[in-house]
């Protein structure tokens, strides 16, 4: 079928009788008044068709509604996890797993005193007590400027182990000289002023609240930018390698900077990160559901130890339930191996080789059959008004909440009329043809067609041409019925009595080609009865004008 739109008016005001200079006035006016009636004939012709079909059910039909039967949840009934889970792995121990603490890592002087102190390490002690430093100048309330020369020292005081160091902070040693303790703990001594003999501070120690990373600080930062480590670790410029890609690791970043790293190329390490202030842990954790194994590497030495990530191992995940094997799986106890028939069509259930996912997919290689899991719900449909007829030796239907024996499908509609009707539109239809015939073979007055007359004539043919396939001009269809604008000598249409019975059988039948052939596919492409109705009613409001005052052409009729 040839596709094409609606085609424009084919005589147009100023082409009429006074265009053909061969024909007499007379002949030209009679071929044009004489066109006018064959045309008047076929559209009334075409409006009888439409008439009679008016509202019947008159189309290529409906195929009827497809069954789809849907068991029960799976979750519920068989307590299958269908999610499954991810793999994780986790730090070993505490980022900081120090047990002790102190409550200030850059006191200040009691006194007048300005000499930075910063203090760091683990105190290795046990209770809750007082550290205090005393600072001793050799000369009596004078002020004493670090870096000097001057003797000066700075007495460590434990609350309950007495004098536990001296720190030699004079003598011109150096600034940011780091002194380390006896109990474990280091002091850095700065640059300043001791103003006055025995000026001190304090400091609170115990083993009732372990040292905690702060997340936010950075992992080299000093005393109260401090994001505290365990002691000994650090950590250094360089990669960590999860799963096989680097992603950068700085001694200048902090925890949650390292943290936001990994999640923002996540799809590429295959992994998100996240801390628990609770546990004082980091988790890797998979991006897709799974037994799949995190790897870990490092480009330096040391840092997966400072974040307790090195001997982590992986807890793996989980497939959902639906992909393991059946065997292995406790929701599926009650399947064995069997065979599930639908519409005589089998496929074989074998829990020790299958996941339920390969018998759907098995089921849906069957012909007209397609198996889906939604919502924990297996669901089977068949095809438009073909009903389902199940059967099961495996267990599994009646584990998923499907019924066994036939599912009914709603039934398609007849394509078709009635043959009553049939005859009555294939006998219409047999006179519209003869209305054809009449306007592209009747013999016109005057030795020659006038050249508006030819053009309708061929415009005709185009109509046709628009919907049927032709050979030459010749057009066959609609029951056989021969439609032929080419030749001279069987010019016109070819209709008999046997045709119109062949025609009548073919819409009794519904026969699709002989339906889209009259009154289109529905969406855009019209049939030979909207064709006709278009192409009459433009031609004629045409032939109207052209004929001039005192003719009649009845377009809406």
């Amino acid at each position: 079928m040839r596709i094409g739109g609606l085609a424009p008016p084919l005589l147009a005001p100023g082409t009429g009788p006074g265009a053909s200079t061969s024909l007499s006035s007379f002949q030209r006016l009679s071929q044009y008044r004489l066109g006018t009636q064959r045309m008047m004939d076929i559209r009334r012709a075409v409006l009888d068709v439409n008439k009679i079909l008016g509202k019947s059910p008159l189309g290529v039909g409906s195929p009827g509604q497809a069954i789809t039967v849907t068991g029960s949840d799976l979750r519920i009934s068989a307590g299958l996890d269908l999610v499954g889970t991810k793999s994780t792995l986790t730090s070993t121990a505490q980022v900081n797993a120090a047990g002790t603490s102190f409550d200030d890592r850059t006191p200040e002087w009691d006194g007048s005193s300005d000499v930075p102190i910063t203090l760091d390490g683990t105190w290795t002690g046990t209770g809750d007590r007082t550290l205090t430093f005393s600072a001793k100048i050799n000369k009596k309330d004078s002020p004493a400027t670090l870096p000097t020369g001057d003797k000066v020292e700075i007495d460590v005081i434990d609350s309950v182990d007495g004098k536990i160091d001296t720190l030699s902070v004079g003598n011109n040693q150096a600034v940011d000289t780091t002194f380390t303790l006896s109990n474990g703990m280091t002091a850095t001594i700065g640059a300043g002023t001791i103003i006055r003999n025995e000026d001190t501070f304090a400091v609170n120690l115990t083993d009732g609240t372990g040292s905690a990373l702060d997340r936010t600080k950075p992992f080299n930062g000093v005393g109260d930018n401090d994001a505290i480590l365990e002691d000994p670790h650090a950590i250094v410029d360089g990669f960590l390698t999860i799963n096989g890609t680097n992603v950068a690791i700085n001694a200048s970043d902090s925890l949650d900077n390292l943290l936001d790293r990994i999640n923002a190329a996540s799809g590429s390490l295959g992994v998100t990160a996240a801390y628990d202030d609770a546990t004082e842990r980091i988790t890797l954790t998979s991006t897709s559901v799974g037994p799949g194994a995190i790897t870990l590497g490092e480009t330096v030495a040391g840092n997966l130890a400072a974040l307790k990530l090195d001997g982590a191992s992986t807890v793996p995940g989980t497939d959902p339930e639906d992909e393991q094997l059946m065997a292995g799986v406790t929701g599926f106890a009650t399947v064995g191996a069997g065979t599930i028939t639908i519409n005589e069509q089998t496929v074989a259930v074998d829990p020790s080789t299958q996941s339920l996912q390969d018998v759907l997919d098995a089921i849906n290689a069957l012909d007209g059959v397609t198996a889906s899991l939604a919502d924990g719900k297996i669901s089977i449909s068949g095809e438009p008004g073909v009903d389902l007829v199940l059967s099961d030796t495996s267990g599994l239907l009646a584990l998923a909440g499907i019924a066994t024996g036939v599912h009914q499908a709603v039934a398609g509609q007849d394509a078709g009329l009635s043959t009553d009707l049939s005859r009555k539109v294939a006998k219409a239809i047999r006179h519209l043809a003869s209305t054809v015939d009449a306007f592209v073979a009747d013999q016109m007055p005057g030795p020659r067609l006038a050249s508006g007359i030819q053009r309708l004539r061929s415009g005709l043919a185009t109509e046709f041409a628009s919907v049927f396939e032709s050979e030459g001009g010749a057009f066959t269809a609609l029951g056989g019925m021969r439609f032929n604008f080419s030749s001279e000598r069987d010019r016109g249409v070819s209709s008999s009595l046997a045709s119109e019975r062949r025609l009548t059988k073919l819409l009794d039948e519904g026969d699709k080609d002989t339906l889209v052939a009259l009154l289109g596919d529905g969406e855009d492409e019209p049939g030979l009865l909207d064709r006709l109705d278009d192409f009459t009613r433009k031609n004629l409001a045409g032939m109207r004008e052209t004929l001039g005052p005192g003719s009649f052409v009845d377009v809406s009729a």
